[in-house]
């Protein structure tokens, strides 16, 4: 007993520090107003309308407002702009994506009654979540703080001598690993664990970075939802999550005297996580309609033979000074579980006859309940990483509003405006983990500030046939940093190179369906 003990103790004290932080955390929580053209006209404003496929994902009572069946199908075209400007110098990067939104079916089951229950719904719904496609770049002037700056300092301070800067050692953070085989970091000669930048002192380095985002967050729902007398609905719902990452960014730095350094470090991550939703709909006059709804944290748990989310990722550097230098990091990998933040919304409808409506939806994130946990195999502890998100991050705000009005004859005309808060506690004051250990070599991090949606749209209907179109813009502010200011509680001298960025997507999306 006490011999396992001990080797327990020796796995926890001898582990790599993989050091997940609230910004993986975020990335896998936050999604976005994507769905049907109809949904996304009115800026997701539906939890008191329910009806549309897409709303289901907001209130699952929605799914009780049916009265018959339902397919539908829905596409779009991405174009994404995002402008970073760092030292007055502004770059600008734009990508295009053309994604599968929405596909869908409904089933509605009339009992024949009045009173009492007068419809059981089923629904199965695909709704993509999110969209990670971007790529932007960021160019700045001459600067006295460097890389290697951060490199050595995270290097300083824990006794490591030229001997232990190696991948296999645990002790030893892969950045340090590169910036010694790129002969960008060295170890001072006078003392046992203080290392130093190799290019001169007051020496400016000139940085820039190019970084490139794939991948979706898609989720698959199977909904149950019954309508009470035409007065109350309410519904449940089962979603599966399911997350595909990537990111490739490149890190340079011209330095003043001679030479430069090229970082280059890739990104995957998969994972696939299980929620559940429950909502209720009220009509107390027909001119209004009440909605309230709860959504679980999305669960992405790890067994012995599937994982909660998946990293895996390799870094290499080079380096031109006196002569060129390459070093190739072996691939990395690590599993890990996930608790995405509770979700609730409130909602109001006004019905405005046969001339259209207007929705108003309120939604809180908790995004500081996000926590992580171990994989199925792991000894690892995140009570650090889970604090840290407790303490650093908020709650987040979104307001919606829609308006539908039928402008002729089954013609209808949309409008809708959303915002998103920031959801971390203090935006200007916020950092990055990253252990003395760590195995991540990308300290860069990225602030959300806000984010804004403008929309417009048109459908039409015609003998249950319907086709809608819908414009978005999306415009999101957030700060940019290529590293923290301290590590290893070494306080960099001068100010690390930071970005402003704001990216405006603009989206077309499409909508055909049959009510039958």
């Amino acid at each position: 007993m006490k011999k396992s003990i001990a080797l327990t103790l020796l796995a926890l004290t001898s582990m790599a520090g993989y050091a997940q932080n609230e910004y993986d955390a975020l990335r896998y929580s936050q999604t976005d107003i994507i769905g049907t053209a109809r949904y996304m006209g009115m800026a997701g404003a539906f939890g008191a309308l329910g009806g549309d496929a897409s709303a289901v994902g907001i209130n699952p009572a929605g799914l009780g407002v049916y009265r018959s069946n339902e397919v539908s199908i829905g596409t779009g075209l991405n174009i994404n702009t995002t402008k970073g400007k760092m030292d007055g110098i502004t770059s600008k990067e734009t990508k295009t994506h053309v994604p599968l939104n929405n596909l869908s079916f409904i089933c509605s089951i009339p009992t024949g009654k009045d009173k009492g229950v007068v419809n059981y719904n089923f629904g199965f719904t695909f709704n993509k979540l999110k969209d990670f496609h971007r790529k932007f770049s960021v160019n700045g002037a001459a600067n006295t703080t460097s890389m290697t700056d951060y490199m050595a300092a995270m290097t300083s301070g824990h006794g490591l001598q030229a001997a232990d800067i190696n991948s296999d050692n645990v002790d030893c953070a892969d950045l340090s690993v590169l910036g010694y085989e790129g002969y960008l970091i060295n170890p001072d000669a006078t003392t046992n664990d203080q290392w130093n930048r190799a290019i001169d002192d007051g020496e400016t380095v000139t940085p820039a970075y190019d970084i490139r985002e794939d991948g979706y967050i898609n989720e698959w729902n199977i909904a149950f939802g019954m309508n009470v007398s035409n007065k109350v609905y309410w519904g449940f719902s089962m979603g599966l999550r399911d997350i595909d990452y990537s990111y490739t960014s490149y890190y340079s730095e011209a330095f003043e005297n001679n030479g430069d350094l090229l970082k280059r470090d890739q990104f995957e991550a998969k994972g696939v996580g299980f929620n559940f939703g429950l909502g209720i709909i009220v009509r107390p006059i027909d001119q209004i309609r009440i909605g309230a709804a709860v959504h679980t944290p999305t669960f992405f748990l790890s067994s012995n033979e599937d994982y909660g989310i998946e990293e895996n990722w390799n870094s290499s550097i080079h380096t031109r000074m006196d002569q060129d230098y390459n070093y190739f990091l072996p691939s990395r990998n690590n599993s890990y579980e996930l608790n995405t933040p509770w979700r609730y919304n409130f909602s109001l409808a006004f019905i405005l006859g046969h001339r259209g409506l207007l929705s108003l939806d309120y939604e809180l994130t908790d995004f500081n309940s996000m926590s992580f946990d171990s994989d199925y195999d792991s000894h690892a502890s995140y009570s650090y990483e889970n604090d840290r998100i407790e303490k650093t991050l908020k709650a987040s705000h979104s307001g919606r509003i829609g308006l539908e009005m039928n402008v002729y004859k089954g013609l209808y005309a949309r409008l809708g405006y959303a915002f998103v808060t920031s959801p971390f506690e203090e935006p200007k004051k916020a950092t990055k983990l990253q252990y003395n250990n760590t195995v991540y070599t990308n300290p860069e991090y990225i602030v959300d500030r806000w984010t804004n949606y403008y929309t417009a749209g048109i459908g039409y209907r015609y003998n249950g046939w319907f086709v809608d179109m819908a414009y978005m813009l999306r415009q999101n502010k957030s700060d940019f940093y290529a590293y923290n200011a301290e590590v290893n509680n070494i306080q960099l001298q001068g100010n690390p190179p930071s970005a402003r960025l704001n990216s405006l997507t603009n989206i077309i999306a499409l909508t055909a369906g049959l009510k039958f």
